[in-house]
């Protein structure tokens, strides 16, 4: 069945995080192998974010582009809900600072038309423009990968920690494969890729 992988990221102070946190450069690791299996099993089945991250490279690899994320016109895809009510964003769960309301004291449509919500908004396209603007794949990507999760001391001026180098490592795995611009091009008609036109490259 399809499942997605879901690096753990820092949480609420309670949680053991020493019992089993790891580096980025550790998740990067243990996604490449993961990516590796999964090429060398030749399964139809779907496997997050490793779909998403195929899509960008191809497109990436064909100089394609796709219009970038923006939650002022798209809205929230996910939210973090403590057990006290108050809500976040995923890439700032549990920082008192980012916290956008609470659900026990206001209505989901007070929260989204309140000032920190709107705040919210601006500071996530700034940060997009100046860490996706240094990225290989800004113009392939909508740029989610960068709100999807938040990892201890990373640089706040780089391009997301493990997205952008399972990219980098998937790109290379194709390329080594022999999959070129020209080639993606005529398998697909020059059309920008998606997760039901994978299936014709056999992934």
């Amino acid at each position: 069945m399809p499942f997605r992988i879901l690096p753990l990221f820092e949480g609420p102070s309670e949680r053991p995080m020493e019992r089993f946190n790891l580096s980025s450069d550790d998740i990067v690791a243990a996604m490449e192998r993961l990516f590796l299996y999964w090429m060398e099993k030749e399964t139809s089945i779907p496997v997050g974010p490793f779909m998403e991250y195929v899509e960008v490279v191809l497109r990436s690899m064909c100089d394609l582009r796709v219009s970038r994320y923006n939650r002022r016109v798209s809205g929230d895809k996910v939210f973090v809900v403590n057990t006290n009510g108050d809500l976040y964003l995923v890439q700032h769960a549990y920082t008192e600072s980012k916290k956008l309301g609470n659900l026990m004291d206001q209505t989901y449509e007070e929260i989204v038309a309140s000032p920190r919500y709107a705040e919210s908004v601006i500071e996530e396209i700034t940060e997009q423009t100046t860490r996706c603007g240094g990225c290989d794949y800004r113009y392939a990507c909508t740029g989610w990968p960068l709100f999807a999760t938040r990892y201890p001391n990373e640089d706040s001026s780089a391009p997301c920690p493990i997205a952008s180098r399972c990219m980098g490592f998937i790109e290379k795995f194709f390329r080594e494969q022999g999959f070129s611009k020209a080639s993606l091009l005529e398998m697909t008609g020059g059309n920008s890729f998606q997760s039901t036109e994978l299936d014709s490259l056999g992934v």
